[in-house]
């Protein structure tokens, strides 16, 4: 249908059944095979037919002309290729029942080859063939061709001997020379992939040589780490003991100032504690006082500044007043042996000012101090300075008296009370100050701990890292001792290698002798 070349191989031994021979020797014959193409085959070969010579011709063909365009072709291109043995009485036989295989065909008579047929066949062959032989393809050329004309005479003298006769064709000279290049091909991969082994083998044990050479320098250069690792950790020990020692003595130090502090601080509360409730048992004194100057009103301190002259005794009370305020005074002179000469004058000038009342209400405490208490004190021991009768005299000169009375004596309860607890204001002050000492201490040894803590950090990553490279070290040892134990126990098989290579390469290889006796 494709007009492309068929080729039928047909062998009369495989024949089961002579009617594909009588066909063919019909077909021959007359060039028909009537009944063989049925009507449906006919139509699918003229479909097929008419589509493919569309293009080369032009005009429409019937199916008579396409049917034998189609035997045109299957005389052109169909070749059938009988073969069989001459020798065998079946032979004749089928050549008489069918003539036109020999007046109709080109027979070949397939006779033995020659030796030098045998010998060029045996070149030809070994030409194409890829691999390279040890030895020259003329000489096993020979070979080949030797050994074929061998094994055919002996097999003419057991047929001679036995009766029976075995035929070697030339397809058995071609199995013969396939067979060897089978069996080159096959044993020479083998040789190459054993040499290579071999030197696979040697080179790693080369280079297991040189990574044991490798390993020795590594391990000297690990010990010396180590040792280098472990100097370093004893100095940071060293280092590190030091540091503490100092930190112990800085600990002890601040732990020891804590507590002196501490305890100090604690009687200082107590001391102040007690003298603030030595404080409030003398309060009642000053709020009698301050009752007894709140019981003056603004009004009468008025009158009372607005006398141009007042008694004696009123005078005297106001002049208490102007050294209570520290106001300007005249010296201090007796007019006679029984009366001091006033300061009445400032008293009027001191009690002018309209906010005397409101000031003399506001005196802190404190504003009698020891002078001025030694000052009043003629004035408190005189014997007409009392309250009782300067209340028939001046009513708010009496209560200026109670109040100057209060007030000196709450001066007098409290001024000790006052000594002691600025006593304990000024250790508060020191106390302050140590605490600050303390602080710088505590710093001090905060630093130190630190750089203590630093350096302990420093020397579990100076332990830690010692540690891995002693367990690396130890492993390379044991690496080292086996593969040097591993190469010991080689050195025998390496130089049995070693001459199994020089011997193959001294030697001419034998394959190609070898693989020609296997395959004969």
């Amino acid at each position: 249908l494709e007009a492309k070349s068929v080729t039928v191989l047909l062998c009369a031994d495989t024949l089961k059944d002579d009617s594909l021979l009588d066909k063919i020797n019909h077909f021959l014959l007359t060039g028909f095979l009537p009944g063989t193409i049925r009507k449906k085959e006919v139509d699918a070969i003229a479909d097929e037919m008419r589509a493919s010579l569309k293009d080369t011709v032009p005009t429409m063909l019937t199916d008579r002309q396409i049917l034998a365009v189609f035997e045109q072709r299957a005389w052109q291109n169909m070749h059938i290729v009988l073969y069989c043995r001459t020798d065998e009485p079946s032979w004749k036989s089928m050549m008489q029942r069918f003539p036109a295989f020999l007046s109709t065909c080109q027979t070949i008579w397939m006779l033995p080859w020659a030796f030098i047929t045998l010998q060029d066949v045996a070149q030809i062959h070994l030409a194409d063939f890829p691999v390279e032989l040890s030895i020259e393809p003329h000489i096993i050329s020979e070979y080949f061709a030797s050994v074929h004309i061998l094994i055919q005479e002996k097999i003419d003298e057991l047929a001679t001997q036995s009766g029976r006769k075995i035929y070697i064709m030339p397809r058995t000279f071609l199995a013969f020379i396939k067979t060897f290049q089978t069996i080159f091909v096959t044993q020479k991969r083998v040789k190459e992939d054993r040499m290579q082994r071999v030197q696979t083998a040697l080179k790693k044990l080369r280079d297991a040589g040189y990574q044991v050479s490798d390993m020795k320098n590594e391990l000297l250069r690990r010990e010396q780490t180590l040792q280098d690792a472990q100097a370093s950790t004893a100095e940071l020990l060293k280092s590190i003991s030091i540091s503490t020692m100092h930190a112990e003595r800085k600990k002890g130090e601040v732990n020891e100032s804590k507590k002196t502090l501490s305890e100090r601080a604690h009687d200082l509360r107590q001391a102040r504690s007690t003298l603030e409730l030595d404080l409030e048992s003398a309060k009642p004194l000053l709020l009698e006082a301050q009752a007894a100057i709140n019981a003056i009103t603004s009004e009468e301190m008025a009158y009372l500044g607005s006398q141009k002259s007042q008694p004696q005794i009123v005078k005297l009370v106001l002049d208490t007043l102007l050294l209570l305020l520290r106001r300007n005074m005249r010296p201090v002179e007796m007019q006679d042996s029984r009366t001091y000469r006033d300061s009445f004058a400032f008293a009027i000038e001191m009690m002018s000012d309209p906010d005397f009342h409101h000031r003399l209400q506001t005196i802190p405490p404190d504003s009698m101090n020891g002078e001025t208490a030694e000052l009043l004190a003629p004035y408190f021991g005189h014997k007409d300075f009392n309250a009782a009768k300067i209340k028939s005299v001046s009513l708010p000169a009496a209560g200026l008296v109670v109040w100057l009375m209060s007030m000196a004596r709450y001066r007098g309860a409290t001024s000790q009370i006052f000594t002691q607890i600025v006593a304990v204001d000024e250790q508060e002050v020191d106390l302050d100050k140590d605490m600050d000492v303390l602080a710088v201490q505590q710093e001090e040894f905060d630093k130190c701990q630190m750089e203590l803590d630093i350096m302990d950090g420093k020397f579990e990553e100076a332990m830690a890292f010692s540690q891995n490279l002693k367990c690396e070290t130890e492993y390379t040892k044991d690496k080292l001792a086996s593969s040097t134990l591993l190469l010991t126990g080689l050195q025998e098989e390496r130089s049995r290698w070693i001459q199994e290579m020089e011997a193959t390469s001294v030697n001419s290889d034998p394959l190609t002798g070898d693989s020609g006796i296997a395959s004969a």
